[in-house]
């Protein structure tokens, strides 16, 4: 996307995050969200790139690798059964990873490799963040 068009979108996205923000008392978010004709999806989607946008706004001090257009993130997903699992799944040493640093968080476990980019880095401890 070019960034007029992304700015474009960007400036309407805001006003409807605002628009939510400063709906009138007793209108849940929900109810706001359903009167004005999207889905919560959409105006969860809008809002994480507002937020997104402010925040590179406020970090304006980052490397440029990590402002610019960033693969991806990939989802992993885990048993459904995850409260009987005893303890973190060990990687099999025929995989050859070594973690160099290990990030544990209520039941997660994490292992980072001296060799990680910085974007990749950055990535997981925001994803860390938001998910606490």
């Amino acid at each position: 996307m070019d960034k007029p068009v992304h700015e474009v979108r960007l400036s309407n996205w805001i006003k409807i995050v605002s628009a939510c923000q400063s709906r009138p008392k007793g209108v849940t978010q929900k109810q706001w969200i359903s009167e004005n004709g999207m889905t919560r999806n959409q105006y969860y989607y809008w809002q994480r790139k507002v937020r997104n946008a402010a925040y590179l706004e406020q970090h304006s001090d980052l490397p440029q690798s990590v402002t610019s257009n960033t693969p991806p993130v990939a989802f992993v997903e885990f048993p459904s059964d995850a409260e009987n699992l005893k303890g973190p799944t060990p990687v099999p040493a025929s995989s050859g990873f070594h973690a160099d640093a290990v990030i544990r968080t209520g039941r997660s476990e994490i292992g980072i490799a001296n060799s990680i980019s910085p974007e990749l880095f950055h990535r997981i401890m925001e994803e860390i963040r938001h998910a606490e």
